[in-house]
């Protein structure tokens, strides 16, 4: 978790209110430029026993300048389905999605306020990622 970058410190959010969906709504139709997917989440790194082992950390890098950084996030390929269950297969589906160029359609909020954040191609949804904490910070670089 080191590699992240040290800047000012951005505010941790856990929960969406109205005014941070709408202010969130304003990054809608943004496409993802590039992401990471961390080896190690930082709940498993401090060693929080509650937290689902498909929860991983995902950098997401936003065409306009901006970049989440999401905390324990359960990705989807439909509403329905399970959860990915690997780093592996989440790296993979992410970095299909993103060659073959993925927007941030929507931000959406579940049952218990956690921010969803929904990526489409062509207006499709493509991957649904539960958030459970976040940032949004602004990059200059892009990783490599």
């Amino acid at each position: 978790m080191s590699n992240r970058r040290q800047h000012e410190q951005p505010e941790f959010f856990t929960e969406v209110d109205d005014e941070l969906l709408e202010e969130l709504d304003n990054i809608t139709g943004q496409q993802v430029v590039s992401y990471s997917v961390w080896d190690e989440s930082l709940a498993a790194a401090l060693d929080q026993a509650l937290t689902d082992p498909a929860a991983l950390d995902i950098d997401l890098y936003l065409e306009g300048g901006v970049y989440f950084e999401c905390y324990s996030t359960l990705c989807f390929a439909t509403p329905e389905s399970e959860p990915f269950a690997s780093l592996a297969n989440v790296e993979s589906f992410i970095g299909q999605a993103v060659r073959k160029g993925v927007w941030l359609e929507e931000v959406a909020v579940d049952e218990e306020n956690q921010l969803v954040l929904i990526l489409a191609h062509k207006h499709k949804p493509a991957l649904y990622m539960v958030v459970s904490g976040w940032t949004l910070a602004e990059w200059e670089e892009l990783p490599e």
